[in-house]
């Protein structure tokens, strides 16, 4: 396997921050407990709204 291949998904900046240190994409939880523009600053690759979106995103 290799990182193309890893999505992290998360609701906070700790989240976010281990998927760029170990350089995979990240999709934010904006549902979730982190922090908006604190997470948004990370530039995660995706962001979602709610967990349905996640579908075509992994699909």
């Amino acid at each position: 396997m290799n990182n193309s291949e890893v999505l992290m998904v998360g609701d906070t900046a700790v989240d976010l921050l281990f998927a760029k240190n170990a350089q995979i994409d990240a999709c934010w939880a904006a549902y979730g407990y982190g922090v908006r523009d604190e997470c948004v600053s990370l530039e995660p690759t995706f962001v979602i709204n709610n967990i349905e979106e996640l579908f075509s995103i992994i699909i």
